[in-house]
């Protein structure tokens, strides 16, 4: 597998209990509120390591922005200084920025966040025998 996917399936295992409805690149049609839709820029490294920029935009319907406040929190405390080891992935995330994006439609809601991701290929093992 591709280490760009490996990352992105590693994005989503991690915040999966966080933040349960969280979609790459965009929310299918009738998504349920609130939701969070993520997306990866990156820049390959050297020696197999992937600088990126993830961001999130978290989203939710009507005027309360008690739950896209709350869901944005969560992520935010969930990749702060994250580490993160699985299925031949491991990354570390940082948070860069927080801010609110007003929308045309003035009952939805939406937040965006950034973080620099550094991820590397790990070394699988079979049982310590390489």
């Amino acid at each position: 597998m591709d280490n760009i996917l490996k990352l992105r399936k590693a994005i989503i295992d991690d915040l999966g209990s966080t933040a349960p409805r969280l979609y790459y690149n965009y929310a299918p049609a009738g998504a349920t509120f609130p939701y969070s839709v993520f997306l990866l820029d990156t820049v390959i490294g050297t020696d197999g390591m992937i600088n990126a920029d993830l961001t999130i935009d978290v989203a939710d319907l009507g005027t309360d922005d008690t739950a896209v406040e709350t869901l944005a929190g969560a992520i935010q405390n969930a990749l702060d200084y994250e580490v993160y080891f699985s299925n031949g992935i491991a990354f570390e995330s940082y948070a860069v920025s927080r801010s609110r994006i007003d929308e045309k439609d003035k009952n939805i809601m939406r937040i965006r966040l950034t973080f620099d991701i550094r991820a590397y290929e790990t070394i699988e093992t079979n049982g310590g025998q390489g």
